[in-house]
């Protein structure tokens, strides 16, 4: 009889660090052949060279691991992967930031190919706390807690060591699961295991049919019917066809902070060499913004753009692009 594979579902909430940890995954010579199910493999960062093979909506690496885009279909994407030739060892599943990761893993429970593994969930140092506060967030960053076998406290050199220490008690107080710190989602790969990890007596081992018909949902891309009590988690996508300069999108996304829960994507960067890219990354208090280096080849050009997420406060798309067309180069008022 073959061996189940073991699945390990990836949870948290927006902007924790996940896309992080998959790109130290794939790109990591960890000797374990992983294959990684995302909405959209096309966040993450690896570098060109350990690709190996780009087919459709699959990234075979040297190393090994696969990533591939399951889009809307789990229960499809897992079954293609379990009947290809090299099977994974170990198959890792990314949540939705607003998704509860429980019924993704009872999909490991009831698969005749799988073995659940550990849900490992991350949280933002900096914005945990207030994100339980918020009564439209509460009850989705509790079933995220409630849901980890590990936690990962990451993000903890953007706070203060006693910030860090009464938000580790915190969670230790709601969350009776090991947890470990981290900076730049810096995890040992070999914990992503309960054979390295105690999961405590009374963790979930076993599935209902009906949360794991959930598990599609809580998989599927972010849309304007995700659930937060009696509001909506809501996603505007504004195009950024024009170079952008960083200082004003720097002013401009901490601007629209108490309004948004995050915003991703990809511009131009003014004044930089032609084809040289910006990644763009603003969360809680933070606004990121990483030049790249020119591309060899422009026609793989990312859409060049941004992705706000937000509840039902989030500015419309008309006043998104007004702010995103400040910073601008020709300034365009």
């Amino acid at each position: 009889m073959t061996a189940r594979v073991p699945m390990i579902v990836l949870g948290g909430f927006l902007g924790a660090g996940k896309t992080t940890l998959l790109n130290r995954i794939l790109s990591g010579a960890h000797g374990v052949r992983y294959a990684v199910l995302v909405n959209d493999f096309g966040e993450l960062d690896v570098d060109g060279n350990l690709v190996a093979a780009h087919g459709g909506d699959t990234v075979t690496f040297a190393n090994g691991c696969v990533c591939c885009s399951m889009g809307d279909d789990l229960v499809g994407a897992i079954d293609r992967l379990l009947e290809g030739r090299r099977p994974p060892e170990r198959i890792l599943v990314e949540a939705s930031g607003v998704a509860d990761p429980a019924p993704i893993a009872d999909v490991a429970t009831l698969h005749p190919g799988l073995a659940r593994d550990l849900v490992v969930v991350l949280a933002d140092a900096e914005t945990l706390r207030s994100r339980h506060e918020d009564r439209r967030l509460r009850d989705t960053v509790v079933r995220q807690l409630d849901a980890a076998d590990l936690l990962v406290l990451n993000k903890c050199d953007r706070v203060s060591e006693e910030e860090c220490e009464a938000t580790e008690s915190w969670v230790r107080d709601r969350a009776r699961v090991p947890l470990i710190r981290a900076i730049n989602a810096d995890v040992p790969v070999e914990l992503l295991s309960a054979a390295k990890v105690e999961v405590p007596t009374g963790a979930p081992v076993t599935g209902s049919p009906e949360r794991a018909m959930n598990a599609e949902a809580a998989t599927a891309p972010l849309s304007t019917d995700s659930p937060a009590h009696d509001h909506r988690f809501v996603s505007r996508t504004v195009p950024c066809p024009d170079p952008i300069d960083p200082e004003r999108l720097r002013a401009a996304l901490a601007a629209l902070m108490p309004r948004m829960l995050r915003a991703k994507g990809f511009v131009v960067a003014a004044g930089g060499t032609e084809e040289e890219w910006m990644v763009v990354q603003a969360c809680g208090r933070t606004v990121e913004l990483e030049r790249r280096r020119p591309l060899s080849n422009p026609g793989t050009a990312p859409f060049p753009g941004l992705v706000f997420i937000g509840l039902d406060d989030l500015p419309d798309e008309n006043e998104l692009a007004r702010a995103v067309r400040r910073a601008s180069v020709p300034f365009t008022p």
